[in-house]
């Protein structure tokens, strides 16, 4: 009776399992043949499906295309593919990728990826890297602990401080990890932290991690309403300081604002101090960066015209309009 049981079982999970195998062994074929022809769109939706498909197999497919002689737009594409997964075993394959190539620019470029990944599997893959990666590759890592990282966040970052960080800037943001993380603040203390942590590891991290307290007054519809504790105190100190946002304005002939975005007034929102200057009078030295704590620029046209019919005559000089083509 046990044998049929199990022979039924069989039979039931058996499609389910070769449905996964053809999903995969599609979306293989067309990824390679699209990283063959470097076709664009076609790897696009080849990478979608591997993303979708979300296992160990799919990542290994997708690294494997990972090499040199890819098109720079096809190679930032497959980073960002790499970087997308959601289960712990396909960041898995791709943090080992990242540590066998930690020396390499596409060990940087994978990690600073992982940014933009606010799975909880991620933070498997951060830990990893603070354990095993170069300098450069830790401080990417501890960056993001800050946005996804929970217990095994604390436990590693400490384990890093009682090695020795590798660098002084390095220890300096493994204790702002847990600063930025923890209900307690111990500063640059290693011996409170751990101490504070033997004491309180075994309790639920709900009641160890710092809760958002929102910037002081609020109301900016910025996410200066929703920081952490350690953060809330830094966004107060950025308010004693400065701004500046370079742009274009009306600086073209044809006296229309060409700034595409408009950065001064979120900074503003946030309540810091803005001063705004034109990208032609900032080339002519009319201020002093060093008076400002950031400087931002505002995404608009490279060069001093534009392409309205004020300013298309001789648009581009010799090289007609195919610079904006």
């Amino acid at each position: 009776m046990r044998t049929a049981g199990l022979a039924l079982a069989a039979v039931l999970v058996l499609p389910s399992l070769l449905g996964a195998q053809d999903d995969l062994a599609s979306a293989e074929k067309d990824f390679k043949s699209a990283i063959q022809t470097q076709a664009a769109k076609p790897l696009e939706d080849a990478i979608r499906k591997l993303v979708r498909i979300n296992n160990a197999a799919a990542a290994k497919v997708l690294i494997g295309g990972l090499k040199s002689g890819n098109d720079t737009g096809i190679y930032w594409m497959l980073v960002s593919g790499a970087t997308a997964f959601s289960s712990p075993d396909a960041l898995k394959e791709v943090t080992k990728y990242i540590i066998a190539n930690k020396s390499a620019s596409v060990g940087r470029d994978l990690t600073s990826g992982l940014s933009g990944n606010f799975t909880d599997a991620c933070e498997s893959a951060l830990v990893a890297i603070l354990k095993e990666g170069t300098v450069d590759l830790q401080v990417l890592a501890v960056e993001h602990m800050m946005d996804v990282g929970q217990k095994a966040s604390v436990e590693a970052v400490l384990e890093a401080l009682r090695e020795g960080a590798k660098s002084p800037e390095l220890a300096r943001r493994l204790y702002r990890v847990l600063n930025v993380l923890c209900v307690e603040s111990y500063g640059e203390t290693l011996s409170n932290w751990e101490g504070w942590w033997n004491s309180n590891k075994q309790k639920d991290w709900s009641l160890l991690r710092a809760k958002p307290q929102g910037s002081k007054g609020g109301g900016t519809g910025t996410v200066c309403d929703d920081l952490g504790k350690h953060r809330d105190s830094e966004y107060e100190k950025l308010k004693t300081g400065k701004i500046l946002v370079i742009g274009a304005k009306t600086g073209c002939p044809c006296k229309q604002n060409h700034d595409l975005d408009n950065m001064e007034t979120i900074a503003q929102r946030m309540k810091l101090q803005v001063d705004y200057i034109t990208k032609l009078d900032f080339a002519k030295d009319a201020c002093k960066p060093e008076d400002y704590v950031a400087i931002l620029c505002n995404c608009t046209h490279l060069e001093k015209h534009c392409i309205c019919p004020k300013c298309r005559k001789n648009l581009g000089g010799e090289a007609g309009l195919r610079v904006f083509q």
